[in-house]
């Protein structure tokens, strides 16, 4: 799919739509499973671009996995002790390019990491010290490629997880290769740290122990994950978008699939719109959110930036100020994009500016000539497009950029033509 038209409804919205597969909770599913004796993971028929990412490296890492009817099936875990150098492909995803170098560093083979698009350049330096300090040899000092030797025997190590808790995350999932398992200590703050609790959350799924300080997790050695069924859960980033479609709209709209049990970050969109006036409700099938948002946002989501984009359509779509904060690491995503979204807003002759890390917007978007929105091949900047084509006719220049994270969501979204 390449560019799309969005236009504003000519009807009250009333959808039934559903949320794809967790990439996120699919990825530490991934991992686990292949260092397991053996698994079967319920993700669906429709994978987003980094699942497959993560799964083609797992194979070449020696994993036997298959995709047939929903299941991806691990039947072998990857072979800790080939010694032959292997490069791994990470595509644009930050998640599987700091998981498989953690993951990489419990081998006993060199294995060279690379990327695409802004992926060489994002984050890495804490996360190649922490492996140092575990006792893996690593090529490089920030940015990919990066050649990882192990095997790494673990033990205690302070990280810097300010750029990212995919650090962190990385290092635990890799912990039951690691033969002294692993304590991880936080210096200073941690950016989007809940994410690390969805990877503790995964990983006791899987039959492991993690302990838990306010500051520190740690790993005990002679752990490994058990195999068995495991369902991966649909994608509450996904489900925030869909759900603001109903808050900018003041339609209806109920999304399938997802649970308010989910430990993943994002399930907070559901607070965050019922404090903004709409109403919300839960059931066994999903959550629906009607009725349109009633009072401009103040947020820090420093912890949840995934909704930054999906928010700050919103924002630009109803007639109150709001400010968005803690958007720091917006910058180093798959573009910069809080310079992206400060971009679109302009486009649609939205007020708005930044300041430090907060985003302040002065909604009220009113109805002209349509506008063509660069979404800089990021999956969550298209999606928020597709947000501001409801309030306002749009042209998003790269519709397919999506499959990353949401592979049909054009297919659901309403009001779309192909260009």
């Amino acid at each position: 799919m390449g560019a799309v038209i969005v236009s504003p409804p000519q009807q009250f919205l009333n959808l039934a739509l559903h949320a794809p597969v967790s990439k996120s909770h699919a990825l530490r599913g991934l991992v686990l499973a292949a260092t397991s004796a053996g698994a079967e993971l319920q993700v669906g028929e429709a994978l987003p671009t980094d699942v497959l990412v993560m799964v083609d490296a797992l194979r070449v890492l020696g994993a036997h996995i298959e995709h047939s009817a929903g299941m991806l099936n691990v039947t072998r875990p990857v072979d800790v002790a080939i010694s032959e150098p292997v490069t791994l492909d990470a595509g644009e995803g930050g998640a599987p390019a700091r998981f498989l170098l953690a993951l990489a560093a419990g081998l006993r083979r060199p294995v060279t990491i690379t990327g695409h698009g802004r992926l060489p350049q994002r984050p890495f330096a804490a996360l190649i010290h922490a492996l140092r300090a575990l006792g893996a040899c690593v090529d490089g000092e920030d940015g990919l490629p990066l050649t990882v030797r192990g095997p790494a025997l673990g033990g205690a190590v302070r990280l810097d997880a300010s750029a990212s808790s995919q650090f962190i995350s990385a290092l635990l999932l890799a912990a039951p290769l690691y033969s002294r398992g692993v304590t991880v200590q936080i210096a200073g703050p941690c950016g989007s740290q809940p994410y690390v609790s969805l990877t503790c959350g995964v990983m006791r799924e899987f039959g492991l122990d993690v302990g838990v300080r306010s500051d520190a997790w740690h790993v005990a050695a002679g752990q490994r994950p058990r195999g068995g069924v495991w369902r991966c859960e649909s994608d509450w980033s996904g489900a925030a978008v869909l759900l603001s479609a109903a808050a900018l709209t003041g339609g209806r709209v109920h999304v399938s699939g997802v649970s308010a049990a989910s430990l993943q970050p994002d399930a907070a969109i559901c607070g965050i719109l019922e404090a903004a006036g709409c109403f919300v409700q839960h059931d066994v099938q999903g959550v629906t959110c009607s009725g349109a948002m009633q009072r401009g946002l103040d947020l820090d989501l420093r912890h949840t930036p995934d909704l930054a984009p999906p928010l700050a359509a919103l924002a630009a779509g109803r007639p109150y100020s709001s400010r968005l904060s803690g958007l720091g690491a917006l910058r180093h995503k798959e573009s910069d994009r809080l310079e992206g979204l400060r971009a679109m807003l302009q486009a649609v002759d939205v007020p708005c500016h930044i300041a430090s890390d907060a985003l302040l917007i002065q909604g009220g978007m009113v109805p002209g000539p349509r506008v063509p929105l660069e979404v800089q091949r990021d999956h969550r900047l298209a999606m928020a497009a597709a947000l501001f084509g409801l309030a306002r006719e749009v042209a998003i220049d790269d519709a397919g950029c999506v499959q990353k994270s949401f592979p049909d969501f054009f297919h659901q979204w309403p009001c779309v033509e192909l260009l």
